[in-house]
């Protein structure tokens, strides 16, 4: 009798856990369709998925304890944005002694309420080299989600901004990482997303190539 195939998948890639917090990263990558092979990762509606393609990052604070205690907040990072923060923060600001600050904001327009308020999300990427005392810090790099709600308003050029007067925060996690962490963090999930392009990918740009051949 064969072995019943175990229904649980995990999509998690890389995983750093400290003493009350934890940080993961988990696949949520998606293939363009055909018609859209040379961008190879999808955005909105442009993939065999109906999200873009990202990778998930979700921090979990236990501190407070567990269950209803246990604050976990997600959020989401492109492809790119993975490969700019390895490539171009942590392998060069961890041989100099420089202090950065990264953020992304998404404000989710289609989600606004009856009051005119949406979602408000930032992922911050800090890195703060000393302590108040002027110590070296132990672990420089901070991650934090934060989630809040504001007003969107259209910006000249056609775009959206939150109107900073009416930005109400609602819930908040960090986690701080080593030099080492971080980059093994970020090493694993790039090295991820290049085997999971040359396993999805090259079908695709195949196909794509005979159809137009035809």
């Amino acid at each position: 009798m064969m072995e019943q195939e175990n229904s649980f998948i995990n999509r998690e890639i890389a995983v750093v856990r400290t003493q009350k917090k934890l940080i993961a990263f988990s696949d949520k990558l998606s293939m363009c369709k055909r018609d859209n092979y040379a961008k190879i990762h999808a955005e909105s509606k442009e993939g065999v998925s109906s999200f873009p393609s990202r990778i998930g990052v979700l921090i979990q604070d236990y501190s407070k304890g567990t269950g209803e205690k246990n604050n976990i907040l997600e959020a989401n990072l492109s492809p790119g944005a993975i490969a700019y923060i390895k490539n171009q923060l942590i392998e060069k600001l961890s041989m100099r002694n420089i202090d950065y600050e990264w953020k992304q904001q998404r404000i989710h327009e289609m989600k606004i309420d009856r009051n005119g308020f949406a979602p408000v999300q930032t992922l911050c990427i800090k890195r703060q080299c000393l302590t108040k005392k002027g110590e070296p810090q132990r672990n420089p790099w901070i991650i934090s989600i934060e989630n809040g709600v504001a007003r969107p308003e259209k910006t000249s050029t056609g775009g959206t901004k939150i109107n900073g007067n009416s930005y109400r925060k609602t819930n908040f996690a960090f986690i701080m990482l080593s030099e080492e962490d971080m980059f093994k963090l970020f090493w694993k999930v790039e090295r991820y997303i290049q085997l999971w392009e040359l396993a999805f990918a090259i079908p695709v740009i195949k196909e794509a190539k005979r159809a137009m051949a035809n």
